[in-house]
Parts: structure tokens; C-alpha cells; sequence
């Protein structure tokens, strides 16, 4: 099956809510039932795609937001952490 090369709302949206889920658009890609990123970056430079570049936007804000959350879940998760102690 090739990689799909047209522009399709479907697609687009999928790759949209996947992004917004904190995927990255690389692993995304990987996927061979997505586009290549090159195909999605010319999407993206468009001009009559203003659509999709406002929901790519809008889900990499949505992103940003939950990487950070994510942060702030390692950061506070102290059962990870260690501490070596010297003999004084």
C-alpha cells in the first residue's frame, strides 16, 4: 500500500487529534497509512489549506500543553529518584 500523497480531511484530522495527544509528527509518519512529513509540510505550505494549517496550529498548542503536564507529572514523581550518601 503506498503512503497517501493527496490531501484528505480524514487524514489531516487524524494527524490533527494524534498531535494534540502529544504524538510527535515524525512517529506519526512512521505510520505507513499516513503521509510522508515532507507530504505533510507541503500540506501544510498550501495556500488553499488554511483549514488544515489552523487545526495544525491549534493541535501543537494542544500538544504543548500536554508535554507540559507531562513534565510537571516526572518532575513531581519522586519514585524514580535517588541520592548517593558519602560517609562523612
Amino acid at each position: 500500500m503506498a503512503r497517501p500523497t493527496i490531501y484528505s480531511d480524514d487524514i489531516a484530522n487524524t494527524i490533527c487529534e494524534q498531535i494534540a495527544e502529544g504524538r510527535s509528527l515524525r512517529s506519526i509518519c512512521l505510520d505507513e497509512a499516513m503521509p510522508a512529513k515532507s507530504t505533510v509540510f507541503a500540506w501544510l505550505a498550501d495556500s488553499g489549506r488554511d483549514d488544515f494549517r489552523t487545526k495544525y496550529v491549534h493541535a501543537r498548542e494542544a500538544q504543548a500543553d500536554v508535554l507540559v503536564d507531562e513534565m510537571t507529572d516526572i518532575a513531581d514523581d519522586g519514585s524514580n529518584d535517588w541520592m548517593e550518601q558519602k560517609n562523612s
